[in-house]
């Protein structure tokens, strides 16, 4: 909860099963965007502007084979040199820093908007 400076208090969490995760976001028609290094799309060729939900998994093992089978969108973050893959925490914050990016040039007024909701 520390390293969270409190936004584990503000933000909206929800934790179930991968079956029913999965259900859900189908249910409510958000495509979800799983990173691998087995794919060619870049995660900045998405579009994030929709109704997306980003899966990234552990450094060693990766996604699961039933998360990347669910996917709509198999996305991978181009590296130099040998390493193929980084710790879930950079690989999150690089995804999702680009959906924002996306989200702000395309609404930059609702984005500020829930921005000033939060302080």
């Amino acid at each position: 909860m520390r390293a969270s400076k409190g936004t584990v208090f503000s933000v909206p969490v929800a934790s179930d099963s991968t079956a029913a995760t999965l259900m859900w976001l189908s249910d409510n028609n958000i495509a979800l965007a799983a990173t691998t290094p087995d794919t060619d799309l870049d995660y900045t060729d998405l579009d994030y502007t929709g109704s997306i939900a980003v899966a990234v998994g552990a450094e060693k093992y990766g996604l699961t084979d039933e998360i990347l089978a669910a996917a709509a969108y198999k996305i991978r973050i181009p590296m130099a040199g040998r390493a193929n893959s980084l710790n879930v925490a950079t690989s999150a914050a690089v995804v999702i820093y680009e959906a924002v990016r996306q989200r702000r040039v395309r609404w930059p007024r609702a984005v500020a908007a829930a921005g000033d909701q939060t302080r």
